[in-house]
């Protein structure tokens, strides 16, 4: 491959990229006129993120791992709270 490949193959991926911003910005503004709200989008949108990664168990044991640091850092389910 040469350079003058490389460098055009990188052209095709970012033009690439910007159309998908671009589809994914349209998404969310349609989302929003059929009454989504932006919170709810964005969850929308990380769980499909997540589910693409095929990473939602590591995603989970870790949610799960810092909720028990927390709790246990700042007695949150005890009666006598640190914080």
């Amino acid at each position: 491959m040469t350079e003058n490949e490389l460098f055009e193959r990188f052209i095709s991926l970012e033009l690439e990229a910007l159309a998908t911003k671009e589809n994914v910005k349209e998404l969310v503004d349609e989302a929003k006129t059929v009454g989504h709200d932006k919170a709810e989008i964005a969850l929308i949108k990380a769980s499909a993120k997540i589910h693409v990664a095929g990473v939602f168990e590591e995603k989970t044991e870790a949610a799960r791992a810092l909720e028990a640091k927390y709790k246990e850092l700042t007695g949150y389910d005890s009666d006598e709270s640190q914080y």
